[in-house]
């Protein structure tokens, strides 16, 4: 088991719903929600919570509403100073577990 805030906080979704019902959301393999922190340049910052599988594209345009003022959204770093940044032409990628842990999926650098 694992035990963070994250965890925690999606206990209440599962007894809702129960148990069956609850990998339903998600993907096969992934299911159930991530929280997502949007920040930097972008119109709207803050906490997002999204089904596993959703496009990095709606996240960043369609939830974070794009880039603010002039700015022009690159890349995307992802899963904190550990993580990979993901340019702006892989933002059709489903965002789930197996999907960012691919090593060619994750760039060091962005170009």
């Amino acid at each position: 088991m694992i035990n963070n805030v994250e965890t925690w906080a999606n206990v209440p979704m599962v007894i809702r719903m129960g148990a069956p019902s609850s990998p339903k959301i998600g993907t096969t393999g992934n299911s159930g929600t991530k929280i997502f922190s949007l920040v930097g340049k972008i119109k709207n910052t803050g906490l997002v919570e999204v089904p596993m599988g959703v496009r990095l594209g709606d996240i960043i345009f369609d939830i974070g509403g794009g880039p603010s003022k002039e700015a022009k959204i690159k890349a995307v770093q992802t899963g904190g100073p550990s993580g990979g940044c993901i340019p702006v032409s892989e933002f059709n990628l489903r965002i789930d577990y197996d999907t960012l842990a691919k090593p060619a999926r994750l760039w060091v650098q962005a170009a």
